[in-house]
């Protein structure tokens, strides 16, 4: 997709991607994993359209905790 990641009709656009393939496999739950980011601008965007984003599950990556962890093992042994 040519747009920026982290706008909000381009969040819009993926997550509906999401649930049309979700749909097609038959099941009723969509899960979507992003970053911080584009996890605050998907819940806006499933917040604004309840009803059509009722089965979808955000889900927050762990990219963010890996970091904090490799960053404080950094800390403790830098010395």
């Amino acid at each position: 997709m040519d747009a920026k990641s982290s706008d909000p009709s381009t969040v819009y656009t993926t997550m509906n991607r999401c649930k049309e393939m979700t749909q097609k496999l038959g099941q009723r739950h969509a899960v979507q994993t992003m970053d911080q980011q584009l996890y605050a601008v998907a819940q806006t965007v499933k917040w604004t359209k309840q009803d059509m984003f009722r089965g979808h599950v955000l889900h927050l990556g762990s990219f963010h905790s890996a970091c904090c962890f490799i960053s404080t093992i950094g800390k403790i042994w830098g010395d």
